[in-house]
């Protein structure tokens, strides 16, 4: 599980994430991020998001919650928390249906090594 302080919960956090962040974009995903300040103690915050137009059941938006954020936690540990960097991540979902643990496992890998390099080059 991640822990409480690695989770993006705000509503004013998020806000701003999606109003000052950048977006990667991957057929059917998206990762937006922004840097948080430099006094900041928590490393990275994550967040995951499922809009209701999109998949209008409950119960599909949060499966599809559960398997994003297993996907980033299994992920996370292989490469490891003890990074230096201190930015908000929010992962959205645009999928119609709910993607399957690969898929989803996928995109979101190839969001983060996008994130990777981009972060890395500036």
């Amino acid at each position: 599980m991640l822990s409480s302080q690695n989770k993006l919960k705000s509503r004013a956090d998020i806000d701003l994430v999606f109003s000052k962040g950048v977006f990667l974009k991957d057929s059917g995903f998206v990762l937006v991020y922004r840097a948080q300040s430099p006094k900041s103690s928590c490393g990275v915050r994550v967040g995951f998001s499922v809009g209701k137009k999109v998949q209008p059941l409950a119960v599909d938006r949060n499966k599809t919650k559960r398997i994003m954020r297993e996907s980033f936690r299994l992920l996370f540990l292989k490469t490891g928390s003890d990074s230096p960097i201190y930015y908000d991540l929010m992962f959205v979902c645009n999928e119609a249906d709910v993607p399957s643990f690969a898929l989803a496992s996928e995109k979101i890998k190839s969001l983060l090594l996008s994130f990777v390099e981009i972060i890395k080059n500036d």
